[in-house]
């Protein structure tokens, strides 16, 4: 199945479930989350359009023990959901991932920020 097809058949599929362990347990089953098949990405998106705050959809996805590219799903959901709902990435998980990273969020927003104001401009 083409991956766009893919993404809007199963997003649309989890208004059919009660709860996001069920919900991930079907992506797991007709999706998958494998790297190989590039399920993970359609997973990933699934889950970023989904609405489902991180501080539910990432612990679910980190209590799986299967052999998955969970690490891919978990990095695709996380910037959609930062992109879609900015404030419910909590705060002391972006200063880790600064920390970790060394640098600044904030900044680099503000450099990304400038290079596209001086590309318009060109």
């Amino acid at each position: 199945m083409e991956a766009g097809r893919a993404i809007l058949e199963h997003s649309a599929a989890a208004d059919r479930f009660a709860t996001l362990p069920k919900y991930v347990d079907y992506l797991e089953d007709t999706v998958g989350m494998a790297v190989a098949a590039r399920s993970s990405a359609v997973a990933g998106i699934c889950l970023g359009v989904s609405g489902h705050p991180p501080r539910e959809v990432l612990p679910v996805l980190l209590r799986r023990r299967a052999r998955w590219d969970l690490d891919s799903v978990a990095a695709i959901y996380g910037g959609l959901a930062g992109a879609f709902t900015p404030d419910a990435i909590p705060g002391a998980w972006a200063a880790r991932v600064e920390t970790y990273a060394g640098s600044s969020f904030t900044q680099l927003a503000h450099d990304l920020h400038t290079i596209r104001l001086r590309r318009h401009r060109e």
